[in-house]
Protein backbone atom coordinates (compact mmCIF):
# COMPACT_ATOMS: atom_id res chain seq x y z
CA UNK A 1 0.00 0.00 0.00
CA UNK A 2 1.43 3.41 -1.41
CA UNK A 3 1.38 6.02 1.44
CA UNK A 4 0.42 10.01 0.48
CA UNK A 5 2.52 12.85 1.54
CA UNK A 6 0.43 15.66 1.53
CA UNK A 7 1.56 18.94 3.59
CA UNK A 8 -2.02 19.53 5.42
CA UNK A 9 -0.58 23.10 6.15
CA UNK A 10 -0.34 23.96 2.86
CA UNK A 11 -3.68 22.62 2.11
CA UNK A 12 -5.10 24.51 5.01
CA UNK A 13 -3.41 28.02 3.76
CA UNK A 14 -4.87 27.47 0.41
CA UNK A 15 -8.11 26.34 1.31
CA UNK A 16 -8.32 29.22 4.09
CA UNK A 17 -7.31 31.79 0.69
CA UNK A 18 -10.32 30.49 -1.31
CA UNK A 19 -12.49 30.50 1.62
CA UNK A 20 -12.16 34.43 2.04
CA UNK A 21 -15.17 36.65 1.53
CA UNK A 22 -15.13 38.11 -2.22
CA UNK A 23 -15.92 41.65 -2.46
CA UNK A 24 -17.09 41.53 -6.05
CA UNK A 25 -20.83 40.96 -6.78
CA UNK A 26 -22.78 39.49 -9.52
CA UNK A 27 -22.11 40.71 -12.76
CA UNK A 28 -24.93 42.44 -14.71
CA UNK A 29 -26.53 40.17 -17.62
CA UNK A 30 -24.02 40.24 -20.41
CA UNK A 31 -21.00 40.38 -18.57
CA UNK A 32 -18.65 37.79 -17.38
CA UNK A 33 -16.76 37.95 -14.43
CA UNK A 34 -13.27 36.49 -14.06
CA UNK A 35 -13.52 33.07 -11.75
CA UNK A 36 -10.25 32.74 -9.19
CA UNK A 37 -8.19 30.53 -10.87
CA UNK A 38 -7.74 28.00 -7.99
CA UNK A 39 -11.44 27.20 -9.15
CA UNK A 40 -9.74 26.25 -12.46
CA UNK A 41 -8.62 22.55 -13.29
CA UNK A 42 -5.29 23.20 -15.10
CA UNK A 43 -5.99 20.47 -17.75
CA UNK A 44 -9.58 21.60 -18.67
CA UNK A 45 -9.84 25.01 -18.21
CA UNK A 46 -12.91 24.58 -16.66
CA UNK A 47 -14.78 25.42 -13.32
CA UNK A 48 -14.01 21.97 -11.41
CA UNK A 49 -16.94 20.01 -9.96
CA UNK A 50 -15.61 17.25 -8.91
CA UNK A 51 -12.39 18.64 -7.67
CA UNK A 52 -9.19 16.15 -6.45
CA UNK A 53 -5.94 16.17 -4.95
CA UNK A 54 -3.21 14.76 -6.39
CA UNK A 55 0.25 14.13 -4.68
CA UNK A 56 2.02 17.01 -6.54
CA UNK A 57 -0.49 19.22 -3.85
CA UNK A 58 -2.95 20.63 -7.13
CA UNK A 59 -6.62 19.93 -7.76
CA UNK A 60 -7.72 18.81 -10.55
CA UNK A 61 -11.30 17.39 -12.05
CA UNK A 62 -11.18 14.21 -10.95
CA UNK A 63 -12.01 12.80 -14.56
CA UNK A 64 -9.65 15.16 -16.03
CA UNK A 65 -6.85 13.48 -13.93
CA UNK A 66 -8.25 10.15 -13.95
CA UNK A 67 -8.26 10.43 -17.93
CA UNK A 68 -4.68 12.12 -17.84
CA UNK A 69 -2.91 9.20 -15.88
CA UNK A 70 -3.97 6.73 -18.44
CA UNK A 71 -1.19 8.46 -20.14
CA UNK A 72 1.26 9.70 -18.10
CA UNK A 73 2.54 9.18 -14.33
CA UNK A 74 3.47 12.74 -13.96
CA UNK A 75 1.63 16.00 -12.73
CA UNK A 76 0.49 18.01 -15.23
CA UNK A 77 1.37 21.15 -13.39
CA UNK A 78 4.75 20.86 -12.94
CA UNK A 79 5.61 17.73 -15.28
CA UNK A 80 7.29 15.90 -12.17
CA UNK A 81 7.31 12.11 -11.72
CA UNK A 82 4.35 11.49 -9.53
CA UNK A 83 5.47 8.64 -6.37
CA UNK A 84 1.71 7.61 -6.85
CA UNK A 85 -1.44 8.37 -8.85
CA UNK A 86 -3.77 8.22 -5.74
CA UNK A 87 -6.21 10.91 -5.72
CA UNK A 88 -8.19 12.57 -2.74
CA UNK A 89 -11.61 14.13 -2.96
CA UNK A 90 -11.50 17.55 -1.86
CA UNK A 91 -15.02 18.01 0.07
CA UNK A 92 -14.35 21.60 1.28
CA UNK A 93 -12.74 22.86 -2.16
CA UNK A 94 -16.29 21.14 -4.10
CA UNK A 95 -18.24 23.42 -1.54
CA UNK A 96 -16.45 26.39 -1.76
CA UNK A 97 -16.49 26.63 -5.64
CA UNK A 98 -20.19 25.78 -5.44
CA UNK A 99 -20.85 28.53 -3.20
CA UNK A 100 -18.55 31.03 -5.51
CA UNK A 101 -20.72 29.93 -8.32
CA UNK A 102 -23.64 30.23 -6.38
CA UNK A 103 -23.28 33.91 -6.04
CA UNK A 104 -21.26 34.72 -9.44
CA UNK A 105 -23.61 33.24 -11.94
CA UNK A 106 -21.56 34.98 -14.22
CA UNK A 107 -18.25 33.46 -13.50
CA UNK A 108 -16.28 32.36 -16.20
CA UNK A 109 -12.65 31.49 -16.45
CA UNK A 110 -10.24 33.32 -18.35
CA UNK A 111 -7.68 31.57 -20.10
CA UNK A 112 -4.28 34.41 -20.47
CA UNK A 113 -2.84 33.62 -24.17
Amino acid sequence: QTSLSFNPEAIITFLTRLASPQTSSAAPPGFLEEVPSEFVCPITMEIMEDPVIATDGHAYEKEAIESWFEKSDRSPKTNEPLETTQLVRSHTLRAIIKDYTDAHPYAEPVVLL
